[in-house]
Order: C-alpha cells, then sequence, then structure tokens
C-alpha cells in the first residue's frame, strides 16, 4: 500500500524474478518501493489468475495506469542486462523527438496504413463476486451524443472477474475504457528503413514519442501529428514495422 502503480509492479516483478528458485535475471529496479497513492491486494488462493503477465496488465489498464517495459542495456562487453521502466503514466524520450515524414513520391515512413474505430461511449464494468454480490459499475461520457449533430450510443462490458476485488478497481477500469474508447479514433502503421532513418532500436523505444510530418495522404489531413511509438517489428534486414498509437480522429471537430 501507498505505493506508485509502477512499484507495485516493480514488486510483483521482483517477486517473480529475483526470488525464484534456479536462478536470477540482472535486473535493475529504479521505482523500487516508491511512494503513492495506490494499493493491490493478491491472495494465494487466486493463484491462477496471478501469473506476472496479467498483474502487469491490469496495472497498465486502470486509467493512467504506466507503460511498462524491460529495456536491455549492456553491462560490459560480455553481458546484458535489463531495466524495468516505468513511465508516469507515459515513458519519456531520453533526447529530442524525432521526425518521420510521408509524401508523394518520398519520405522516411513509407507503406502507411489507417485503420479506424468509432467511439463507444458506454462501459458496463464488472469486478469480483456473483449475482447479487457481484461487483458493478457504470462508466460513460455522453459528450459525442447529445451535440447538435451525435454520434449513435455504443456500448459494451468491461470484466476483471476476481481480479478487481473493490468498487473503486472495478470503476478505475471502466473509465479507462470509457477513456480509451470515447472518441473516434484512427491508428497509422508504416514501414522505415534504418540505414536511412533517425528512428532506429536501441535509440528510440517502444512508448516513446514521434513527429510525423503529412503530405498528400489520401484519408489523412496534411500537417504534423504527434504520436507515441507503440510497437516496432523486423526481420533481421533494416526494414522496420512500426505501429503508433492510436490517437482521435483528425476529422473530429
Amino acid at each position: 500500500s501507498n505505493l506508485s502503480l509502477r512499484a507495485i509492479a516493480t514488486a510483483i516483478v521482483r517477486e517473480c524474478i529475483d526470488f525464484k528458485q534456479g536462478g536470477t535475471m540482472p535486473v535493475l529496479y529504479p521505482y523500487y518501493n516508491e511512494t503513492g497513492s495506490h494499493e493491490r491486494t493478491y491472495y494465494g488462493y487466486n493463484v491462477a489468475n496471478a501469473s506476472a503477465k496479467t498483474l502487469l496488465d491490469n496495472l497498465s489498464n486502470v486509467e493512467n495506469g504506466p507503460d511498462l517495459q524491460f529495456r536491455p542495456y549492456l553491462k560490459n562487453e560480455n553481458y546484458m542486462g535489463y531495466t524495468f521502466l516505468g513511465g508516469d503514466p507515459y515513458l519519456t524520450n531520453d533526447d529530442s523527438i524525432p521526425s518521420l515524414s510521408c509524401y508523394p513520391g518520398g519520405g522516411t515512413l513509407q507503406d502507411i496504413s489507417v485503420a479506424w474505430l468509432g467511439p463507444t461511449q458506454r462501459v458496463f464494468a464488472t469486478g469480483d463476486g456473483q449475482d447479487y454480490a457481484m461487483l458493478c459499475h457504470l462508466s460513460e461520457d455522453m459528450t459525442l451524443c447529445t451535440r447538435a449533430d451525435p454520434y449513435p450510443l455504443v456500448e459494451t462490458t468491461a470484466s476483471g472477474s476476481s481480479d478487481w476485488n473493490t468498487e473503486d478497481l472495478v470503476k478505475t477500469h471502466g473509465d479507462a475504457v470509457v477513456a480509451a474508447m470515447k472518441d473516434p479514433i484512427c491508428q497509422i502503421k508504416g514501414n522505415i528503413n534504418a540505414n536511412d532513418c533517425p528512428v532506429q532500436p536501441g535509440v528510440l523505444w517502444p512508448g516513446q514519442n514521434v513527429e510525423l510530418i503529412l503530405e498528400g495522404y489520401p484519408t489523412l489531413p496534411d500537417g504534423v501529428y504527434s504520436l507515441r511509438l507503440m510497437e516496432m517489428s523486423g526481420n533481421n534486414t533494416a526494414d522496420i514495422s512500426l505501429i503508433f498509437e492510436p490517437v482521435i480522429s483528425p476529422w473530429e471537430g
């Protein structure tokens, strides 16, 4: 109790790595015992639902939950270690924000594709318990449904089963889903070549910011887009695929 969310995540990782029989991993924990206003209780009888991945996902997916990342570093010329990082709630750039560009006939970001998703305004969240004893919370943001040219009401559910064992935790998860889905969003993907691009593995990491200068793309207005990198993947060549975090549709408003 009285810890930050990333400190709770650190405690979970330490239990799984540092106290596991049969060997450890070299991991640094910069947020160990960082004070905050959060608490979590994990019961032994619920071990089937208490894998480290599940617990870390739950911490990240609450409203203002932290980005979490194992970041490798070289301890010396022969050995590698990891730093377990947590955002507040986002990870920040170590240096300046790099820029990518895309325009007819050129640019550093190629093969762009854009996915679109309409808004969801209401979430019915459920947690621990059964029947009448089940913890429930209604989270909603009806802003887009009540304007002059309204969006249709879309509803969904969110459930944490026994992992969401307090009323506040159910509310926090429900509110987080609404915050992420209450606006129409789009997600940009594209490819780069590391030989002629400032965005490279080991320099920029998922969770950090990128600036995209876009011109002449058919479904997005020209402009400068501030994006967060969500995923990088490759195939042992200089070609790298980038997926950016969804953003509010630039056509909205």
